[in-house]
């Protein structure tokens, strides 16, 4: 059944900031692991104009080439998927997104998006993560910025079991505490094949910290976000993060993606902030901070050591993506 009578169709959602995995070593315990959180900004809004289209080709597509490219594969690919004859759009216009390759989640969230718009379009809605999955082919390893489109809030990934199974839980996170999104460097963060790349060289043992990681969501991040203690939240997320790069070091030369990383998240331990932690691939760092009065402050520091840097203060979300008719 086709929702033709519609005049648009529109999807807001945030950013996901995933503060590393687990573990990367196949046949391993919470293989693909992690945890993260949804931030509004930089938000991702595509609206979709319902109509018949024969061919995916022949959609009308309002976004830069790179994203022109991404949205008309979904589109196939969904289509293929759903042995669905025609298209149900006629036109689809990115309004808004985070950046591609910083961190951010940005394939994911358009991914989801141009999907519930193409399913809310045939009368149907999309169920859970795993059903998203399916549809998006997105989520192969982490489902963290899946369950972020789906729910919101904070999310712990607990990965896959020997039988492929997955288990996660999701918390609202403090809307007090301010996020703080800064990039010191234009340096893309991994993906495709070189991301690929990167797996195979660090994948061959397991993660000798997975336990301690583990140890540090259960007894100190998770307690944290529920009692709202910043400081707990601020010193057992930092060293979670120590870990989830080490994950990589041998092959990146050191925690972090690039030394800039590593001088940026020094510099927020020299101002007592110790939870700094590299997003998924980088060059994006998040800082958590208690209020937004800390969080300008903050700022203002990166700004004195690093004038020409990019920061966005932000806030979580603890909300589904939203749904918009006209």
């Amino acid at each position: 059944m086709y929702l033709i009578n519609e005049k648009s169709i529109t999807i807001e959602t945030g950013c996901r900031l995933h503060l590393g995995l687990m573990e990367i070593a196949t046949q391993e315990p919470n293989l693909f692991g992690g945890i993260g959180i949804m931030a509004a900004m930089p938000s991702t809004r595509i609206e979709g104009f319902p109509g018949l289209t024969s061919d995916v080709s022949e959609l009308e597509v309002i976004a830069d080439d790179y994203w022109t490219s991404r949205i008309h594969k979904l589109c196939d690919r969904w289509k293929a998927f759903r042995n669905e004859p025609k298209l149900p759009l006629q036109k689809i216009i990115l309004h808004e997104n985070a950046p591609p390759h910083c961190g951010l989640g940005s394939g994911t969230q358009v991914a989801c998006a141009v999907t519930a718009i193409l399913e809310y379009a045939c009368g149907r809605t999309i169920a859970n993560t795993e059903h998203l999955k399916s549809l998006t082919g997105r989520g192969a390893r982490s489902c963290v910025g899946l369950q972020g489109f789906m729910e919101g809030g904070f999310i712990v990934d607990y990965g896959q079991s020997f039988q492929l199974e997955r288990h996660s839980i999701r918390l609202d996170f403090p809307t007090d505490w301010q996020l703080l999104l800064v990039r010191v460097s234009t340096t893309a963060g991994d993906s495709g094949d070189a991301e690929q790349q990167m797996f195979h060289q660090c994948a061959s043992h397991a993660n000798p910290n997975r336990d301690r990681m583990l140890d540090l969501i259960e007894t100190d991040i998770i307690p944290a976000v529920q009692s709202h203690d910043w400081q707990r939240w601020d010193l057992s997320v930092g060293q979670y993060g120590y870990y989830a790069g080490d994950i990589f070091s041998a092959c990146q030369g050191g925690i972090y993606r690039t030394p800039d990383i590593g001088r940026l998240v020094d510099l927020f331990a020299k101002h007592g902030c110790f939870g700094a932690a590299q997003s998924s691939w980088g060059p994006t760092v998040l800082v958590v901070a208690k209020d937004h009065d800390h969080g300008r402050w903050l700022a203002e520091a990166v700004k004195r050591d690093f004038p020409h840097s990019q920061i966005e203060s932000t806030s979580p979300i603890n909300h589904a993506a939203r749904l918009l008719l006209k």
